[in-house]
């Protein structure tokens, strides 16, 4: 996916660009170059061609560079003669912090991965274990394809301005509890308009790639499955290649997710049904033409899914070094909300009282994961007048949570 185009004679913006093309010098776009530059009175627009292309690569992000692009018919034209470069010293900065995930994601696909059988999962998996660590990217971006490129970017492209405010707000409606109460008083002064710091961006952008790569691998598609894994196989190939409170993070994603279809579905299954009264006709047979028994297909869909996305009972035989820090109840620190973030949130310490936990998703209160809890700075819980033992006193909420983890792994998240 590229920047949308623009007809340079009509300062208007459509999706022209080809996903797999390459940067070219077709006569009609030196001619659209000449005959705009000459027309122009602009400084900016009569620069030479080597300072508009570093121009335009020296934009901070996608949005900023769309709208450059989308001003002025010379800019835009020199866009279309050197996009791919353009977009890829773009994207270095775009993707820093996801680069890895985001690439991890593309080549998880059907067309890129092939027929789907255990072996070339595993063998995946590993590769991308691989690649995570890595503080620096672990591949010349010039090297990758430039389909591949407008892929990888766009997910923040489409969802910058949508998907922060959706989890922001997904709260809203909820029990009322003592951090509903808070988050709906903070939801209402801002109007509904939730600006992200880039940590929080990351963060969310981190677990929908890895939601998606997650379903590439082991959900229903158009690609072909041999072989298959049990749930707690699944969990352990691919939710233990992250720490915990990542992959709470991909389980929140998960759960908004579903979340918003069921609501959908909800709004429109009873007018789709065979037996509404629509679909009756004179004599009172019911004709089921254009009708969907959405229950039915619902069922038939979760039968594909991979159930239970984060139970939290991530358990390897040899225990993991995560787990001994957790038998140990070794101390975590909450560092601060670094760009990018490489370690706890604020809320994942606040929860689990500054003590190393290796569980997540069924074991954590509803109040705060409703909220995707994982993805927010301290900034905005302190914005919000919220401090740790807020988060903390969740636990009062969920008794049986406390009694589940006691039981399952012999120690309390209350009570130190």
């Amino acid at each position: 996916m590229g920047l949308s185009g623009q007809d340079p004679s009509r300062g208007r913006c459509d999706d022209s660009d080809r996903s797999d093309a390459t940067d070219e010098h077709p006569a009609s776009i030196e001619l659209v170059l000449a005959a705009t530059r000459d027309s122009s009175s602009s400084r900016l627009e009569n620069l030479p061609a080597e300072l508009r292309v570093l121009l335009l690569s020296s934009m901070p992000d996608l949005p900023t560079l769309r709208s450059l692009v989308c001003a002025s018919p010379v800019l835009h034209a020199q866009y279309r003669n050197d996009h791919n470069s353009i977009l890829r010293a773009c994207m270095s900065r775009e993707m820093d912090g996801i680069f890895v995930d985001a690439y991890a994601t593309v080549m998880s696909r059907v067309g890129e991965l092939g027929p789907r059988t255990d072996k070339t999962i595993t063998d995946y998996l590993d590769t991308y274990k691989t690649w995570l660590p890595s503080s620096t990217p672990f591949l010349d971006i010039k090297s990758i394809h430039p389909g591949r490129i407008r892929w990888m970017v766009a997910y923040p492209h489409i969802c910058r301005s949508t998907l922060g405010s959706a989890l922001y707000m997904r709260q809203q409606g909820a029990s009322n509890t003592e951090i509903n109460e808070v988050i709906e008083e903070q939801v209402a002064q801002s109007n509904h308009n939730i600006e992200l710091s880039r940590s929080e961006e990351i963060r969310i952008f981190r677990a929908l790639y890895r939601y998606e790569t997650y379903h590439h691998l082991f959900g229903q598609n158009q690609g072909r499955r041999r072989g298959g894994f049990r749930h707690h196989e699944i969990h352990d190939l691919f939710f233990c290649l992250f720490d915990p409170w990542d992959a709470e993070a991909i389980g929140c994603i998960e759960a908004f997710v579903r979340d918003r279809y069921k609501h959908i579905f909800n709004r429109v299954k009873a007018d789709l049904h065979p037996r509404n009264d629509r679909f009756k006709l004179e004599n009172g047979v019911y004709n089921p033409e254009s009708s969907y028994d959405l229950e039915a297909e619902l069922y038939g869909w979760h039968l594909g899914q991979p159930r239970r996305m984060t139970d939290g009972r991530c358990r390897l035989i040899p225990p993991n070094p995560r787990d001994e820090a957790e038998q140990r109840r070794d101390p975590i620190c909450f560092v601060g909300d670094a760009v990018p973030p490489d370690g706890p949130p604020f809320a994942w310490v606040a929860l689990w009282g500054g003590k190393y936990s290796h569980i997540y998703g069924e074991y954590v209160p509803e109040a705060v994961k409703r909220w995707g809890y994982i993805m927010w700075d301290e900034r905005r819980w302190a914005d919000m007048g919220a401090d740790g033992n807020l988060v903390a006193r969740q636990w009062d909420t969920s008794p049986d949570l406390v009694k589940d983890i006691e039981n399952d792994h012999d120690w309390s998240p209350v009570g130190g």
